[in-house]
């Protein structure tokens, strides 16, 4: 997967962009590519989004001597991405994160100040549409999601099928998304009457012909930073049936028999019995549904996020600019080429790279990514410490709700 500038522009025709080609770069090279960008733009703050060689590229500017702050939108839990954050630290001047959880483990595990970390969900628009009522007795359940099994679980959706066919419940399941595990997923349920597939579907979309035509919406994660299918379907009055995600307590986006339903990972007997339950009572149901549309009206709209972003970026960019403090070499050095082993310097090298680039065109070898996402240099035990620091935060926020 790659990024596409052509598609972005087309639904941000009034933002100004450079484009910087990735593709077939080693890691020298795309850090380098980074470093000119932000030295032509020079600008205030930089805020990358999945892109962690852009943090050796900010190093590189600030020890330059270019004010600069770096600003680090943390997106979700994954070990190698909050071992980068540790890493960057001392040039991180600010992290933002979606998830209350993360926060913590970067307040807790990682070091960070709580001053230079703040928590701001994701905002989700309001109601488009009306739902669309029907009269018959099937319960409406829907996914949204990529087709993950590692981190989204999405396989489990196989199972909860059989499970509510032999319970004779009377469903029908709208699919919508794309990914790694779609032809397994389609395989096992595209000949039941009640499964159909909707492919990825844009925002407006969902609002219009997914959520108002649904009752239910199910989640399966193992963990989510925020979860934002799960605020929009509250948005559009959708019950949620999620499980009980590394976050889910901590974060409190749904409350179990307040603003929706729960299950634990994996447990898809538990999730069956909770769906069973909104069928057989239309007024927890509507109950549910009330309440959730609520909460996210007051807590989740587009425009509470935009502000809290504007607050927080207005701050940093008033404060002093950290050091690059020597994070400006990369942390994961590429394997030496015939160029490397001959003695070239390694800016003469990226230029006869960059000239053969003009010559014969990007490309990116089998295998290859055009921007990685973080580091792959860390050992098994240290993510391993990441995980367990994710857990631990989220079990000390489920002992807290029981003692509540």
């Amino acid at each position: 997967m790659h990024h596409d500038p052509v598609r972005f522009r087309k639904y941000y025709p009034d933002l100004e962009t450079v484009e910087i080609d990735g593709r077939g770069l080693t890691g020298e090279g795309r850090i380098r590519a980074l470093t000119r960008c932000l030295r032509k733009v020079n600008p205030v703050i930089a805020l990358p989004m999945s892109l962690v060689e852009a943090n050796q590229a900010v190093a590189r500017c600030k020890a330059a001597g270019q004010k600069t702050s770096l600003v680090i939108h943390a997106q979700g839990n994954l070990p190698p991405m909050l071992a980068d954050l540790r890493y960057f630290q001392s040039v991180i001047d600010h992290v933002v994160c979606p998830g209350r959880l993360t926060r913590q483990v970067l307040c807790s595990w990682a070091g960070f100040h709580q001053a230079d970390v703040s928590h701001i969900p994701n905002g989700a628009m309001s109601r488009q549409f009306e739902r669309v009522k029907h009269s018959g007795a099937e319960l409406r359940i829907g996914f949204v999601g990529r087709f993950s099994q590692q981190d989204k679980r999405v396989l489990d959706m196989i199972p909860l099928v059989n499970q509510l066919r032999e319970k004779r419940l009377p469903f029908s399941l709208k699919i919508a998304g794309q990914g790694g595990e779609d032809a397994t997923l389609r395989n096992a349920l595209q000949s039941f009457p009640e499964v159909s597939f909707c492919g990825a579907l844009t925002q407006q979309q969902l609002y219009r012909d997914f959520y108002p035509h649904i009752d239910v919406l199910v989640l399966f994660s193992a963990s989510e930073a925020f979860g934002i299918v799960l605020a929009e379907a509250m948005m559009n009055g959708v019950v949620p049936v999620t499980s009980q995600y590394t976050g889910f307590s901590e974060e409190k986006l749904v409350v179990h028999d307040v603003t929706g339903l729960s299950f634990p990972v994996g447990d898809i007997s538990a999730a069956g019995c909770q769906i069973e339950r909104l069928h057989r009572d239309p007024e927890l149901r509507r109950r549910l549904s009330q309440r959730g549309e609520s909460h996210a009206e007051a807590n989740y709209r587009w425009d509470l996020s935009l502000t809290r972003w504007e607050d927080c970026l207005r701050k940093v960019a008033g404060e002093p600019v950290r050091s690059s403090n020597g994070k400006t070499e990369s942390l994961s050095p590429d394997p030496p080429g015939r160029l490397d082993r001959l003695g070239v310097p390694t800016g003469m090298t990226d230029l006869f790279r960059r000239m053969r680039r003009r010559l014969i065109g990007p490309s990116v070898p089998p295998g290859g990514t055009e921007w990685p996402l973080y580091n792959d240099q860390y050992s098994a035990d240290e993510l391993a410490q990441i995980t367990t620091a994710c857990n631990d935060a989220e079990n000390a926020a489920r002992i807290g709700d029981a003692a509540a």
